[in-house]
């Protein structure tokens, strides 16, 4: 990750395996948010590399950091740190989580965060869409925006003000700002039924952009024909 970016979309290309790496900006963030909203005692911090800055942002809480590279699992275990190899998809923590931290996490926010107990939050970027997709969600509502200025400075917004800004657009044009989304009610589904419904969906999309590839072949095909 660049230096003072807020977990952007280089997130794991800048954050290298071979050591830990600390954001100051997303600490200012999440402490901002402990102040609003009360401090976590677990979170749940899945793909996240070799980032440990909730462990520095919140020192006394319990962090489980999750992600599929081996390398950077074991870095994080060699510091002592509660880090699992595992796919975001499948797992399913011990407890329900107080947070759940979301930065590009290349699958659908839902997944995750069926493990966000009841009145717990999400905090997430937009990079891979999560945000729209917890703002989709009846299960969550929207509490509060950290927006990143793009100059080291972070603006914290909570209540109507944060709905308004949502209204604007903000997930579109700055989608590395971190959007605060709270547990209203818990789900009908098991996790069972939520991960094979995410199976069906990825297979579904398959299909059909197999079937677009295979159109735009035979289109190919006959224009050379031409």
């Amino acid at each position: 990750m660049a230096k003072n970016t807020f977990e952007t979309q280089e997130h794991h290309v800048n954050v290298t395996k071979s050591k830990e790496y600390v954001s100051e900006i997303f600490v200012e963030a999440l402490r901002n948010f402990a102040e609003r909203f009360g401090e976590p005692k677990v979170v749940y911090y899945p793909s996240s590399s070799t980032d440990v800055t909730p462990a520095v942002a919140f020192p006394n809480a319990r962090i489980i950091f999750l992600d599929i590279d081996q390398d950077a699992i074991n870095k994080l275990k060699e510091s002592g740190k509660e880090a699992v190899e595992a796919s975001a998809i499948t797992y399913v923590p011990d407890v329900k989580v107080d947070l759940l931290i979301l930065f590009n996490p290349a699958i659908d926010a839902k997944l995750p965060a069926r493990h966000v107990k009841l009145g717990g939050f999400v905090f997430c970027n937009n990079w891979h869409a999560s945000a729209k997709q917890l703002a989709e969600n009846d299960e969550f509502e929207l509490v509060g925006i950290a927006i990143n200025e793009k100059n080291s400075k972070i603006t914290f917004v909570t209540g109507e003000e944060s709905l308004d800004i949502w209204s604007s657009g903000i997930a579109d044009v700055n989608v590395d700002s971190g959007f605060i989304f709270q547990r209203i009610k818990e789900s009908p589904q098991s996790n069972e039924e939520a991960i094979k419904e995410y199976e069906d969906l990825v297979a579904e999309r398959a299909r059909q952009t197999d079937e677009l590839m295979s159109r735009y072949k035979e289109v190919s095909i006959s224009i050379d024909d031409i």
